[in-house]
């Protein structure tokens, strides 16, 4: 099996786990948790996670490349 087979076979998998375990839940008060930080995860900010930590990179990389990228397109689009 490819190593592009096993990161799409995990992104699978994890996709499965986050419908299991982070679906949207009846918000009961005083008994449901709300985050702190207002934060939502869902199974694709999971698969993203998992994907930088497959790539070793946590700080930066190809996902802080092409943010990089896009917001530099969007500023210069905006000044002209």
């Amino acid at each position: 099996m490819s190593t592009q087979e096993l990161r799409e076979q995990i992104a699978e998998l994890v996709g499965k786990y986050a419908e299991q375990t982070l679906a949207p839940k009846i918000f009961v008060a005083g008994q449901s948790v709300v985050p702190p930080s207002g934060k939502v995860i869902g199974a694709k900010e999971l698969q993203l996670m998992v994907e930088a930590s497959l790539d070793g990179w946590l700080t930066s990389g190809r996902f802080n490349d092409a943010f990089e990228k896009s917001w530099v397109n969007t500023l210069v689009s905006l000044m002209y």
